[in-house]
């Protein structure tokens, strides 16, 4: 379950912002994924509950945002999100078959704090 330490990478971000800001309490983090990131969301907030023990972690939910996938054409270099699965042409020349891009990073996008 690589979502565990995907958690503690969060905690992690989350206390170094704790330590510079001084904030009490975390109410919510909003996490963003990229669409191939294989990242089970239910997963990400089980092991969120059960590490995050701190008082200033109780109660925090967890929002994944995931991002569209990203392909790039091989006729005229355009690159373009297609949300709606895996598109059958370039939006820009026509070209067939566009290629993906992987995007698989992790980002914390935003913290609700007191």
């Amino acid at each position: 379950m690589h979502e565990l330490s995907i958690v503690q990478g969060i905690l992690g971000i989350i206390e170094k912002e704790r330590n510079a800001r001084g904030f009490t309490r975390v109410k919510s983090v909003e996490v963003q994924c990229g669409h191939y990131s294989c990242i089970s969301e239910e997963s990400l907030k089980f092991c969120l509950e059960a590490v995050a023990t701190e008082p200033h972690m109780k109660g925090a939910a967890l929002k994944l945002v995931r991002m569209p996938a990203r392909f790039r054409c091989g006729g005229c270099g355009a690159e373009f999100d297609a949300a709606g699965g895996e598109p059958e042409k370039c939006p820009s020349c026509g070209a067939t078959d566009p290629e993906p891009r992987v995007r698989s990073e992790i980002i914390v996008r935003s913290l609700e704090v007191d």
